[in-house]
């Protein structure tokens, strides 16, 4: 008997009492049961018994009452010490070249990670390459008839009205009749077209000179073709101003020696056919202009294949792109899915990389005791056996579920459980128990 109470005295004292009841009880029926020898192997045998429940019933108090039961320092909660974990995928499906990491690895922010077989999207990029430098062609092309267009329209359009106003003048005059101020002003006007007229031709000459030796320097590597384009269109503008200057000296020549002559009906009747046949070309010259529209919309319609051609490159460009897996921060590979030469799909996971410098544990406290905790709250946890500062980072607004369901017959309600967010230091381990005693 006193070898049992001597175990008894390393039993916590929530089961001693229990305990000393029974051997006080025990002690009496072996004190009746010396008279027979039979009677005292039965009740050493008891005794036995009693010790090892004993026992039992400390041990649960010890380990019941460190986990989940009240205590006078506090309450004591679990949880499990997890870190940020991030899947890694790709983009885009295909076959996969190369995985450079393994399990455990520490990597790098930016490090690559995994490739895919990326041939077929250089094959396609290098096409649409191609179809925009054919659709930049066709824009400069387009570009270039344009300017062409505008320019010979306006050359027309300038030569035609001024044989209108030629032949306009020339029916009046004609059918007014000549004086001698008027002869007097149509010599002067003869002389100043005749200036013009001169000064047109000279400007003419220059330029097809310059166009002539511009084109031997093309020939030769030693000038840009484009200035032949803007040389020849000014040539084109000096010609139209030549014919228009020549026009308007012809004219005031046919009106001063009509002037000096006089005027007969058949005279006047051909400069009216004249001028009539000088409008219509006007008419005809004006047009024209919807040609310049044309020569618009192909710019336009040619611009747009550009942009689109554009487009398909800036896509195969992503999509290469997205055939590089690189680490997005600093961390390890706790996870491998695929191995080379596998065919991935979009969006399937490749590996899974930790951030070891974000620990926390999750614990959920009984609503009669979260009173008692606030974000930014020191605490202290133990993880493997040693003592772990933490700090609360975050107390859920609501209950997550009952830690203690309601006895009816005794009126009581659920005792629910609020989730706490307790953030520990990097060097815990991932995945390791962690117990926290709420006070």
């Amino acid at each position: 008997m006193r070898r049992l109470f001597r175990i008894v005295s390393f039993v916590p004292e929530k089961s001693r009492l229990f305990v000393r009841r029974l051997g006080e009880t025990l002690r009496v029926w072996l004190s009746r049961a010396r008279e027979s020898s039979r009677l005292r192997r039965a009740a050493v045998s008891v005794a036995f018994v009693v010790a090892v429940l004993a026992l039992s019933a400390g041990a649960y108090v010890l380990l019941v009452g460190h986990v989940q039961a009240d205590t006078p320092q506090g309450f004591t909660v679990e949880g499990i010490v997890q870190q940020r974990e991030v899947r890694l995928s790709f983009l885009v499906g295909g076959r996969l070249a190369e995985l450079s990491v393994g399990l455990g690895d520490e990597v790098k922010e930016g490090q690559v990670l995994a490739r895919l077989d990326d041939q077929d999207l250089k094959t396609k990029l290098e096409r649409a390459q191609a179809a925009v430098a054919q659709a930049e062609a066709a824009v400069r092309k387009a570009q270039e008839g344009k300017t062409l267009t505008d320019a010979q329209t306006a050359a027309v359009l300038a030569q035609v009205q001024a044989k209108v106003a030629q032949a306009q003048a020339k029916y009046n005059a004609l059918k007014s009749g000549p004086r001698p101020e008027e002869i007097a002003m149509l010599e002067a006007k003869l002389a100043a077209a005749t200036t013009v007229y001169e000064q047109a031709v000279s400007a003419r000459d220059t330029l097809a000179k310059a166009l002539e030796e511009t084109t031997k320097l093309v020939q030769m590597g030693k000038a840009d073709p484009a200035t032949l384009t803007e040389l020849s269109l000014k040539l084109d503008e000096a010609k139209a101003k030549v014919a228009q200057a020549e026009a308007e000296k012809r004219a005031t020549e046919e009106q001063l020696a009509l002037a000096r002559k006089g005027v007969r009906k058949e005279e006047l009747d051909a400069a009216q056919a004249q001028l009539e046949e000088a409008q219509a070309a006007l008419r005809q010259a004006q047009a024209g202009r919807d040609q310049v529209k044309l020569a618009d919309a192909d710019v336009a319609l040619a611009e747009g294949k550009l942009a689109e051609a554009r487009a398909a490159v800036k896509e195969v460009e992503d999509y290469l792109a997205h055939t590089v897996l690189t680490a997005p921060f600093d961390g390890q590979v706790v996870r491998k899915f695929v191995e080379p030469f596998e065919v991935v799909g979009q969006g399937m996971p490749v590996l899974t990389l930790a951030d070891p410098r974000e620990k926390w544990a999750d614990f959920y406290v009984p609503e009669d005791r979260i009173a008692n905790v606030r974000v930014g709250d020191r605490v202290t946890v133990w993880v493997e056996g040693k003592e772990v500062p933490g700090s609360v980072v975050a107390v859920s607004g609501a209950p997550q579920f009952a830690v203690r369901k309601a006895t009816n017959h005794l009126h009581e309600t659920d005792l629910r459980s609020y989730l706490v967010r307790v953030k520990l230091p990097a060097d815990v381990r991932a995945g390791a128990t962690a117990r926290w005693e709420v006070r």
